[in-house]
């Protein structure tokens, strides 16, 4: 007969003969979903629609900066997000005004307009007011920040933080 550990989502322990794959997958599985528990409903084909999918817009003058940031963002498993891109801050503004965009990864040093007067003007639009702003600097923190949702970045950070800081945002209400 199989112990069990007082751990809840330990496995029982069984003799290698009785574990099938079948079964260590579904163990796995289960564990996974104890962790990280999936959303109450289960996603329906029209989530994967262009229409409903969540956007990002980011936004860096270094297009290698931009590609890094949206293979971070692409990346199977990672947020299931459609990304779109700006060079500066006036062609960000104009973007975000132009379509329906949920969070906004922004340099803070740009051409035309830097990321803190494109947080500025999102927040003083009223229909963009509520779209989090992430800005990613290499200068140290600014000495003030924007009312509304965002955050700040530095410099260097791995895409484990950037994806934390994404999926944080997203979940803010809107």
């Amino acid at each position: 007969m199989p112990q069990l550990s007082s751990n809840p989502i330990s496995r029982p322990e069984k003799p290698p003969a009785e574990t099938s794959s079948a079964a260590v997958s579904a163990t796995v599985r289960l564990e996974a979903h104890l962790l990280n528990p999936s959303p109450a409903r289960a996603p329906s084909p029209a989530d994967s629609d262009l229409t409903t999918q969540r956007v990002i817009l980011v936004v860096d003058d270094d297009s290698e900066m931009r590609q890094y940031l949206k293979r971070c963002l692409m990346e199977p498993g990672a947020t299931g997000v459609k990304v779109v891109e700006a060079a500066d801050g006036e062609a960000a503004l104009a973007c975000a005004q132009r379509e329906k965009i949920d969070l906004i990864i922004s340099d803070i040093t740009l051409p035309h307009l830097d990321g803190l007067a494109l947080w500025r003007a999102l927040k003083a639009d009223a229909r963009l007011h509520g779209v989090p702003v992430l800005l990613i600097t290499g200068e140290g923190m600014p000495p003030s920040l924007p009312a509304g949702p965002g955050e700040v970045l530095e410099k260097p950070f791995n895409a484990a933080t950037l994806l934390a800081r994404v999926e944080r945002l997203m979940a803010l209400p809107s």
